[in-house]
């Protein structure tokens, strides 16, 4: 039987829908925006997104696993896989490291048994669309269906004709970080409850407890549990580490056996009422319709003309691995664990609290992107990050299931808040906020956030003979992780400046202007890793990457990659280069020599830099458009690499509508040439003034990407940068291109 299914026609909605989910295949329909995104892109490449069921930034995310492999990674699913393993009910999206993937579930028929080895079976005929995931798995004759709301998911498995017992094997414990201690209670024929402590995201100490409850709408006719793989037939309670359960359904003759879970943060009580009251009954195609209709609303925020079917199905793809991350972790009750503690809070019904902060790697696109389109979702998030900061006294880092795992450098948080401050969402704490953001950028020793600070305090950058440890966490990192505490520095003056701390403000602003200039040779033209003496680290090459440690001095990337990382100041970047001239070839020789990388975040602004030289921005305009039609695909491998949370995603989506913040925290975009003839932002008018802005693109010549002229509200615009006050007051942006 085949595994990728070549065309299915849907019903959805009352629409008539050819999947784009199908494997290989992504047909044409103008019938809703759900029916451009392919959820299998981004599956192979290491883009370690899934094709699971879930609702906009929904607390569950119930997706296939075809692996079951630990260590480096964030994904349980890879698209050229052969064996099917279950479904986790939580799941993280494009991340690089390995957390969550909890609660496991896997349907068989004939033997019972709890090893997964003997479970596992081919699969085929999958079907992926958002909110809706389809396999039959070939090795048992079960078609297994999922869906999702925010807080639950809905399984439905179908027997072969002549089967008539269904087993469902629960792993309590499975995920990709250990169990650090578990616990399964059948409490009747058709409800399992229990919890499972876990964490440990690239290795760290972070620590959650997911609570969760299963029912059933068939009574199941046996249950049991397990202990490190030995069978305990006919027990209903277990705990420990390694443990599961599982259930068997008799005399089914075909009939679907519908399996429901409710999760929480917080208690098994509250999982208990998160699936009442999300899913009072048993309409697997309501819910499957409700989830839909919330993914086509989000989608809808941005309408787009022209472009190919191919286009489309990378934008809205794009704008649906962006909706995934953050996600929600208030209960139906409002209650959410506090940050770093065991305390139980409540929003009390007036917002969301968020969880899954990749901030080294969203800051730059993904918040920006919610601050344009989707304000509510970001005035939740900086509300939340408010209350982080009254909690524990310092904003979000990498935070994991309401715990901090202090993954990756620099000091982000302030770059997201900055960013959507000075565009207009100031209804959260600010003072609370911008004490937190002190307490770190203020602070003359090291400290969690930014573990090399109380070098970087000393003096004004990090010196490879005085920066900290010879590991991971030191000198292989300094010239990255001080460019990264600059940039931090820098939104964290600009911040106290408009709260009125003059003060602070000029002391910052100050350091984060000086600090990257300590590491610029004019000899070899690079960032390069120096000494307390004023003496260069030696030996040196811009481009030795191999790997995240492998160029002393840089992570995540090379001299290269770094070398023209300095967003807040590109004037002062440009005249270090040696003026417009120099700075020019130089950016051109990292494009032409391959030295750019798509796939990391270090670099991803250096296409629009060509903007701020006058007469240039055609360079802008024809790289940025190669390596949207080079670097991403509609099919598996369609990123160039790790997603990011859907920080790779929202510059595919920015990139391809024509605008881009290359600095977050500033109030502009830059300009370059939009893939669609006609884009439509509908402005969220509780947020901001203004109901929609246009941006329309006529061609002189057909296959034409550079810009010839720009015309905003029918006065010419002069410079390729369009102003976020522009766009949310409504308007129309117009370009023809030569």
């Amino acid at each position: 039987m085949l595994k990728h299914i070549l065309l299915l026609t849907l019903v959805i909605s009352g629409f008539s829908l050819i999947n784009t989910g199908c494997k290989n295949n992504v047909a044409n329909t103008q019938s809703a925006l759900t029916s451009y995104v392919n959820p299998f892109i981004g599956t192979g490449n290491k883009g370690n997104t899934f094709p699971g069921a879930s609702v906009p930034n929904g607390m569950t995310y119930i997706a296939p696993h075809n692996t079951r492999e630990k260590g480096w990674t964030g994904s349980r699913y890879f698209y050229d896989n052969n064996y099917f393993y279950g479904f986790a009910n939580t799941n993280l999206s494009g991340v690089g490291c390995g957390d969550f993937a909890n609660l496991n579930l896997m349907p068989t028929t004939g033997y019972l048994s709890n090893d997964y080895h003997k479970n596992r079976s081919h699969y085929s005929n999958e079907l992926a669309l958002p909110g809706y995931y389809k396999v039959l798995l070939d090795d048992y004759g079960i078609t297994a269906e999922v869906t999702a709301t925010k807080r639950t998911t809905l399984s439905r498995y179908i027997i072969p004709k002549g089967e008539k017992q269904l087993n469902v094997i629960i792993d309590v414990t499975e995920g990709l970080s250990e169990s650090r201690g578990a616990f399964v209670k059948k409490v009747s024929d058709t409800r399992v409850i229990g919890f499972n402590k876990a964490g440990g995201f690239c290795n760290c100490n972070n620590q959650y407890t997911l609570y969760f409850v299963i029912e059933t709408q068939t009574p199941f006719t046996q249950f049991g549990t397990w202990n490190h793989r030995e069978m305990h037939h006919g027990s209903s309670i277990e705990e420990g580490s390694s443990i599961g359960a599982y259930l068997q359904f008799n005399e089914l003759e075909q009939k679907p056996v519908l399996l429901k879970v409710g999760i929480s943060y917080v208690s098994i009580e509250n999982a208990i009422e998160n699936l009442e009251t999300e899913q009072a009954g048993w309409d697997f195609e309501s819910i499957r319709e409700e989830a839909n209709n919330l993914w086509n609303e989000r989608l809808s925020a941005i309408e787009v003309k022209g472009g190919s079917h191919d286009d489309k199905v990378k934008f809205y793809t794009a704008l649906f691995h962006a909706l995934i991350h953050p996600n929600i972790i208030d209960d139906v009750n409002g209650e959410y664990p506090a940050m770093m503690s065991n305390e139980i809070k409540n929003t009390h019904g007036e917002r969301h609290q968020y969880t899954v902060f990749s901030l080294w790697d969203t800051y730059r696109t993904l918040h920006p992107l919610l601050t344009l389109a989707y304000p509510d979702i970001q005035t939740d998030i900086l509300k939340t990050m408010a209350d982080m900061a009254q909690t524990t006294g310092q904003l979000p880092f990498w935070e994991l299931g309401a715990d901090e795992t202090y993954v990756m450098n620099g000091d982000p948080a302030p770059i997201v808040v900055l960013d959507s401050y000075v565009k207009g969402l100031t209804s959260f704490d600010t003072t609370a906020t911008l004490q937190a953001m002190l307490n770190i950028a203020m602070d003359t020793n090291n400290n969690p956030v930014r573990p090399m600070q109380g070098y970087y305090a000393k003096y004004g950058f990090l010196p490879y003979d005085d920066c900290g440890p010879d590991d991971e966490w030191g000198k292989p990192r300094m010239v990255s992780e001080c460019l990264e505490y600059a940039y931090g520095d820098w939104a964290v003056s600009e911040f106290a400046r408009l709260m009125g701390k003059t003060s602070e403000a000029g002391f910052l602003q100050k350091r984060a202007k000086n600090a990257y200039k300590h590491y610029y040779d004019a000899d070899t033209g690079f960032f390069r890793p120096k000494y307390t003496d004023d003496t260069w680290f030696s030996p040196f090459t811009p481009h030795s990457w191999q790997g995240s440690w492998s160029n002393p001095g840089f992570v995540e990337g090379n001299s290269w990659q770094y070398s023209f990382f300095v967003p807040y100041d590109p004037q002062g970047l440009i005249a270090l280069h040696g003026g417009e001239k120099a700075f020019t070839q130089k950016l051109q020789r990292c494009f032409d020599e391959k030295n750019f990388t798509i796939d990391n975040e270090p670099d991803i602004n250096y296409p629009y830099l060509f903007n701020y030289i006058d007469g240039q921005a055609h360079r802008t305009q024809k790289i940025t458009r190669h390596l949207i039609e080079q670097e991403f695909g509609t099919d598996h491998n369609g990123l160039p690499g790790n997603d990011d949370a859907g920080t790779i995603s929202a510059w595919l989506a920015f990139s391809m509508m024509g605008i881009y913040p290359d600095c977050a925290g500033t109030d502009y975009y830059q300009i370059t040439s939009p893939v669609f003839d006609e884009i439509t932002i509908h402005l969220d008018t509780d947020y901001y003034s203004g109901e929609e802005f246009s941006i329309l693109t006529q061609h002189k010549t057909p296959g034409s990407v550079v810009i010839d002229s720009m015309i905003l509200n029918n006065q010419p615009l002069q410079k390729p940068m369009l102003y976020h006050s522009d766009i949310v007051k409504g308007g129309t942006l117009k370009l023809m291109l030569k």
